[in-house]
Protein backbone atom coordinates (compact mmCIF):
# COMPACT_ATOMS: atom_id res chain seq x y z
CA UNK A 1 0.00 0.00 0.00
CA UNK A 2 2.89 2.20 0.57
CA UNK A 3 4.00 1.56 -3.03
CA UNK A 4 1.02 2.53 -4.05
CA UNK A 5 1.01 5.95 -2.47
CA UNK A 6 4.28 6.45 -3.48
CA UNK A 7 2.61 5.59 -7.46
CA UNK A 8 0.40 9.34 -6.53
CA UNK A 9 3.30 11.37 -5.69
CA UNK A 10 5.09 10.19 -8.97
CA UNK A 11 1.95 10.38 -11.37
CA UNK A 12 1.27 14.14 -9.54
CA UNK A 13 4.77 15.13 -10.23
CA UNK A 14 4.95 14.13 -13.97
CA UNK A 15 1.22 15.63 -14.67
CA UNK A 16 2.97 18.92 -13.16
CA UNK A 17 6.03 18.60 -14.60
CA UNK A 18 8.01 20.03 -11.44
CA UNK A 19 8.01 19.09 -7.60
CA UNK A 20 5.34 19.25 -5.55
CA UNK A 21 4.77 21.94 -2.67
CA UNK A 22 4.01 20.51 0.62
CA UNK A 23 0.54 21.56 0.66
CA UNK A 24 0.09 19.36 -2.34
CA UNK A 25 2.10 16.62 -1.14
CA UNK A 26 0.07 16.91 2.40
CA UNK A 27 -3.46 17.11 0.09
CA UNK A 28 -1.80 13.53 -1.92
CA UNK A 29 -0.92 11.84 1.18
CA UNK A 30 -3.61 12.03 3.23
CA UNK A 31 -6.76 11.39 0.13
CA UNK A 32 -4.38 8.45 -1.64
CA UNK A 33 -3.84 6.69 1.85
CA UNK A 34 -7.94 6.55 2.60
CA UNK A 35 -8.71 5.60 -1.26
CA UNK A 36 -6.10 2.84 -1.37
CA UNK A 37 -6.88 1.23 2.17
CA UNK A 38 -10.94 1.42 0.91
CA UNK A 39 -9.87 -0.40 -2.55
CA UNK A 40 -8.01 -2.84 0.09
CA UNK A 41 -11.03 -3.58 2.12
CA UNK A 42 -13.36 -3.67 -1.12
CA UNK A 43 -11.03 -6.89 -2.25
CA UNK A 44 -11.62 -8.27 1.11
CA UNK A 45 -15.29 -7.89 0.58
CA UNK A 46 -15.74 -5.11 3.40
CA UNK A 47 -19.04 -3.30 2.75
CA UNK A 48 -17.38 0.12 3.37
CA UNK A 49 -18.18 3.35 2.03
CA UNK A 50 -16.74 4.89 -0.82
CA UNK A 51 -15.47 8.40 0.21
CA UNK A 52 -15.87 10.72 3.25
CA UNK A 53 -18.96 10.92 5.20
CA UNK A 54 -21.05 12.22 7.88
CA UNK A 55 -23.30 10.12 10.16
CA UNK A 56 -27.46 11.62 10.93
CA UNK A 57 -27.07 11.66 14.44
CA UNK A 58 -27.48 14.51 16.55
CA UNK A 59 -24.11 15.55 18.27
CA UNK A 60 -21.90 14.38 15.66
CA UNK A 61 -23.69 15.47 12.27
CA UNK A 62 -21.48 17.69 11.63
CA UNK A 63 -18.12 15.03 11.86
CA UNK A 64 -16.58 14.27 8.35
CA UNK A 65 -15.64 10.89 9.09
CA UNK A 66 -12.93 9.16 6.55
CA UNK A 67 -14.65 5.79 6.11
CA UNK A 68 -17.18 3.60 7.69
CA UNK A 69 -18.11 -0.36 8.12
CA UNK A 70 -21.55 -0.56 7.01
CA UNK A 71 -23.72 -3.47 8.28
CA UNK A 72 -24.81 -5.71 5.48
CA UNK A 73 -27.17 -4.38 2.23
CA UNK A 74 -26.45 -1.03 3.15
CA UNK A 75 -25.66 1.28 0.23
CA UNK A 76 -21.89 2.18 0.20
CA UNK A 77 -22.18 5.14 -1.98
CA UNK A 78 -24.42 7.50 0.35
CA UNK A 79 -22.60 10.48 1.56
CA UNK A 80 -24.44 10.01 4.94
CA UNK A 81 -25.97 7.75 7.30
CA UNK A 82 -28.07 6.43 10.45
CA UNK A 83 -26.96 4.95 13.09
CA UNK A 84 -28.10 1.96 13.28
CA UNK A 85 -26.27 1.32 9.21
CA UNK A 86 -22.93 1.55 11.08
CA UNK A 87 -20.82 -1.11 12.05
CA UNK A 88 -17.42 0.49 12.34
CA UNK A 89 -16.45 4.34 12.01
CA UNK A 90 -12.35 4.32 10.85
CA UNK A 91 -10.01 7.43 11.53
CA UNK A 92 -7.00 6.33 8.36
CA UNK A 93 -3.49 8.18 8.45
CA UNK A 94 -0.23 7.67 6.30
CA UNK A 95 1.30 8.32 9.19
CA UNK A 96 0.53 10.56 12.61
CA UNK A 97 2.63 13.87 12.19
CA UNK A 98 0.78 15.61 15.04
CA UNK A 99 -0.55 14.41 18.17
CA UNK A 100 -3.51 12.46 16.26
CA UNK A 101 -4.18 10.60 19.55
CA UNK A 102 -5.73 13.69 21.38
CA UNK A 103 -7.75 15.01 18.43
CA UNK A 104 -8.78 10.89 17.41
CA UNK A 105 -9.73 9.77 20.95
CA UNK A 106 -11.71 12.93 21.35
CA UNK A 107 -13.56 12.29 17.95
CA UNK A 108 -14.19 8.59 18.97
CA UNK A 109 -15.82 9.56 22.39
CA UNK A 110 -18.20 12.00 21.34
CA UNK A 111 -19.15 9.27 18.73
CA UNK A 112 -19.60 7.27 20.70
CA UNK A 113 -21.63 8.98 23.12
CA UNK A 114 -24.12 9.40 20.49
CA UNK A 115 -24.25 5.83 18.70
CA UNK A 116 -22.91 2.53 19.49
CA UNK A 117 -20.00 1.24 16.87
CA UNK A 118 -16.37 -0.33 16.83
CA UNK A 119 -13.54 1.79 15.92
CA UNK A 120 -10.22 1.64 13.84
CA UNK A 121 -7.40 3.99 13.77
CA UNK A 122 -5.57 2.61 10.41
CA UNK A 123 -1.66 4.11 10.07
CA UNK A 124 -0.63 3.10 6.92
CA UNK A 125 3.40 4.00 8.40
CA UNK A 126 4.89 5.41 11.34
CA UNK A 127 7.95 5.68 12.99
CA UNK A 128 8.83 3.67 15.76
CA UNK A 129 10.58 6.23 18.25
CA UNK A 130 8.11 8.55 16.97
CA UNK A 131 6.99 11.31 19.89
CA UNK A 132 3.10 10.97 18.70
CA UNK A 133 2.94 7.28 17.56
CA UNK A 134 -0.68 6.21 17.95
CA UNK A 135 -1.04 3.27 20.68
CA UNK A 136 -4.10 1.20 21.39
CA UNK A 137 -2.90 1.77 24.88
CA UNK A 138 -2.98 5.87 24.51
CA UNK A 139 -5.85 5.91 22.55
CA UNK A 140 -8.29 3.51 24.24
CA UNK A 141 -9.65 1.86 20.57
CA UNK A 142 -7.83 -0.21 17.96
CA UNK A 143 -5.06 0.89 16.43
CA UNK A 144 -3.76 -0.91 13.52
CA UNK A 145 -0.31 0.47 12.07
CA UNK A 146 0.40 -1.14 9.22
CA UNK A 147 4.12 -0.67 8.33
CA UNK A 148 6.55 0.59 11.10
CA UNK A 149 9.94 1.87 10.77
CA UNK A 150 12.84 3.72 12.34
CA UNK A 151 13.75 5.98 9.88
CA UNK A 152 11.82 9.78 9.54
CA UNK A 153 9.41 10.31 7.24
CA UNK A 154 10.84 12.00 4.07
CA UNK A 155 11.18 12.57 0.51
CA UNK A 156 12.39 9.05 0.11
CA UNK A 157 8.53 7.76 1.14
CA UNK A 158 7.53 9.24 -2.05
CA UNK A 159 9.60 6.83 -4.34
CA UNK A 160 8.73 3.68 -5.17
CA UNK A 161 12.77 3.09 -5.77
CA UNK A 162 13.29 4.60 -2.46
CA UNK A 163 10.91 3.05 -0.53
CA UNK A 164 12.29 -0.66 -1.83
CA UNK A 165 15.61 0.51 -1.01
CA UNK A 166 14.83 0.95 2.78
CA UNK A 167 12.84 -2.25 3.06
CA UNK A 168 15.67 -3.93 2.26
CA UNK A 169 18.08 -1.91 4.38
CA UNK A 170 18.81 -3.31 7.85
CA UNK A 171 19.89 -0.48 11.11
CA UNK A 172 23.55 -0.90 12.39
CA UNK A 173 22.16 -3.48 14.89
CA UNK A 174 20.91 -5.54 12.34
CA UNK A 175 17.41 -4.35 12.75
CA UNK A 176 15.20 -4.07 9.13
CA UNK A 177 14.83 -0.40 8.81
CA UNK A 178 10.95 -0.73 7.93
CA UNK A 179 8.25 -3.82 7.62
CA UNK A 180 4.97 -5.27 7.87
CA UNK A 181 3.73 -5.68 11.23
CA UNK A 182 0.91 -7.65 9.96
CA UNK A 183 -1.89 -5.57 11.59
CA UNK A 184 -3.38 -5.82 8.21
CA UNK A 185 -4.69 -8.87 9.10
CA UNK A 186 -5.47 -8.32 12.27
CA UNK A 187 -7.49 -5.52 10.99
CA UNK A 188 -9.87 -7.60 8.81
CA UNK A 189 -10.33 -10.58 11.18
CA UNK A 190 -11.48 -7.22 13.79
CA UNK A 191 -13.58 -6.22 11.24
CA UNK A 192 -15.12 -9.65 10.35
CA UNK A 193 -15.64 -10.63 14.18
Amino acid sequence: MLLEVANEFEDARKQKGRELTRSEKTAISGKATENIIRDHLLKKNLNVSRTRVHIDQEGIEDMEIDLLLLKSGIDPERKSYKPDEVDSVFEIKNNAVTDQTTKTKANFDRIKRNLKSRFAFVCLSDRTTYTYRVTQKDLGYPVFELVSRVRSRGPWMESRAEIKAECRRTTRTGQLAMWKTGSWNDLIDYLRS
